[in-house]
């Protein structure tokens, strides 16, 4: 396989990495909106859920490329890129820190 046959499925896996912790980003943020509307113990039992659902999520796009390493690697790649940047976000932003 050349360089350029193991790149473009890299960049392929990099770009279902970032979509899906996209998606999953945005699960989080529309749940966390809402948990003011909710009594403290279901807010609890909806932030758990969601939390084990965004990793199920993670789960099933890194089982979809596992026997393409390339993508694999992108995959994992775009995943870890989209929780760099909720964390940098986080700090910087301070959202949902009541001071």
């Amino acid at each position: 396989m050349t360089w350029f046959g193991a790149v473009l499925p890299f960049l392929a896996g990099t770009a279902f990495g970032l979509l899906v912790g996209w998606i999953n980003r945005k699960l989080i943020r529309a749940m966390t909106d809402r948990m003011e509307d909710y009594p403290p113990d279901v807010a609890k039992r909806r932030f758990i859920f969601h939390f084990f659902l965004r990793f199920g999520i993670n789960f099933l796009a890194l089982l979809l490329t596992y026997r393409w390493v390339p993508a694999l690697l992108g995959a994992a790649l775009g995943l870890i890129i989209m929780q760099k940047t909720l964390i940098v976000q986080y700090i910087f932003l301070r959202k949902g820190v009541k001071k």
